[in-house]
């Protein structure tokens, strides 16, 4: 019996810890942007795609396959009235001005590369950026209604118990049941946002461990140390470089291929000798109706790419205005908050306090004064959170607020 009790124990803490997870603790944003950088597949692709690149960008000087050859035909025959055997090799060239174009068009490439790279980059770091703020925002609202739950279930028991002794009336007990449910139900909701924005969290650090943010009272955000020019603007002005280089590009297969040949021919009979002999061609595109619709489909993917950038620079303006007033709308928020609403919340809730220990006001009361005052400390959350995200939304599509 004893060793079925200990086997049983061995199975409870196995099944225990493997079901344990361990957790990386973030202490700042900038470890969690860190951690990202390192870990996040979509980032590691675009690494690969630049390197690709820059591989790409070294066989700007690619030929066609050479071709080595050897033939024999009884009608060539030699002075020795012998038919030759020739061998012979012959290499096809672009035209001169093609490898220059290619040349410009592999380095635009790489350049869209890296610069697709680096909006990557930037794109991370804004998720992380508001993830992690949006995280600690839901840590000090939750904190905030487990202290409400938890004070209203203290006064829904006072007042059953009040009700039960005669103290105090139904009204007054199902009031108090009533505010007591409703913050609990706020309080599981903010439970479930914030494993929701964990979960936006983890995904963009990718790492194999859950993640735990450091609670800290939620603050505006402020500018980093690293600003930089938009990164989007000069991704459009690279799109339509490329397919400026591609229109080139394309407009350069309508010239003649270069063709060199150099052969040699011999036979095996009396006074034999080898005959060399070589020959110079150009390959023209006898059919070129094919050639010059590709030509005519790159320049309107030209114009394509040049009205795309316009539309672009129209709506990332536009974009950039709309970020620019939500943000003042929020400080504004913020600073009325601060300078008046917060002050005078913290005041009535002190003043409600003692009033409901020197009996000048029942719980009731002093539970509806509770929830004015919670309301404007989260109305304070909620306007602070909306400004990080506007913030850093702002800050990454600009590069400085």
């Amino acid at each position: 019996m004893k060793q079925l009790i200990n086997i049983g124990i061995l199975l409870m803490v196995y099944i225990v810890s493997s079901h344990a997870q361990s957790y990386v603790a973030l202490e700042s944003l900038d470890q969690a942007v860190a951690i990202a950088l390192e870990k996040n597949a979509g980032l590691q692709a675009l690494s690969l795609e630049e390197e690709r690149q820059l591989r790409l960008q070294k066989t700007v000087s690619e030929l066609d396959k050479t071709q080595f050859y050897h033939s024999f035909d009884e009608n060539n025959i030699a002075p020795n009235d012998r038919p030759l055997r020739v061998y012979g090799v012959q290499q096809n060239f672009p035209f001169p001005t093609v490898w220059g174009s290619r040349k410009r068009l592999y380095r635009l490439n790489t350049r869209l590369a890296h610069t697709q790279y680096l909006m990557g980059e930037w794109e991370l770091k804004r998720k992380v950026s508001q993830a992690y703020y949006e995280v600690i925002y839901r840590q000090n609202r939750l904190k905030q209604l487990t202290y409400l739950d938890s004070l209203y279930e203290e006064f829904q028991g006072a007042a059953t118990r009040q009700y039960a002794s005669g103290e105090s009336g139904y009204l007054e007990k199902i009031a108090a049941t009533n505010y007591y449910q409703r913050i609990h139900l706020q309080r599981l909701q903010e439970e479930e946002a914030l494993g929701l924005v964990y979960a936006k969290l983890e995904a963009a650090l990718q790492t194999e461990d859950a993640i735990r943010v450091t609670y800290t009272p939620l603050e505006q955000s402020v500018v980093p140390d690293t600003a930089m020019m938009p990164l989007t603007l000069n991704y459009v002005k690279l799109i339509e470089q490329q397919a400026q280089a591609n229109f080139r590009l394309q407009r350069q297969t309508l010239l003649p291929d270069i063709s060199l040949e150099y052969f040699r021919g011999f036979n095996n009979g009396e006074n034999a000798q080898v005959y060399n002999g070589y020959s110079v061609g150009l390959a023209v595109p006898l059919w070129f109706v094919p050639a010059a619709h590709q030509v005519q489909a790159e320049k309107i993917r030209l114009a394509r790419v040049e009205q795309e950038g316009r539309h672009y620079l129209r709506q990332w303006e536009s974009q950039r205005h709309q970020l620019q007033s939500s943000l003042n709308q929020y400080y504004q928020a913020i600073q009325y908050l601060e300078e008046s609403g917060l002050p005078s919340a913290r005041e009535m809730q002190e003043v409600a306090r003692k009033s409901y220990q020197l009996g000048e006001i029942n719980y009731l009361n002093y539970i509806q004064i509770l929830e004015s005052v919670t309301h404007s400390q989260l109305e304070y959350l909620d306007n602070l959170n909306s400004y990080n995200q506007a913030f850093w939304e702002l800050y990454y599509l600009t590069g400085l607020p």
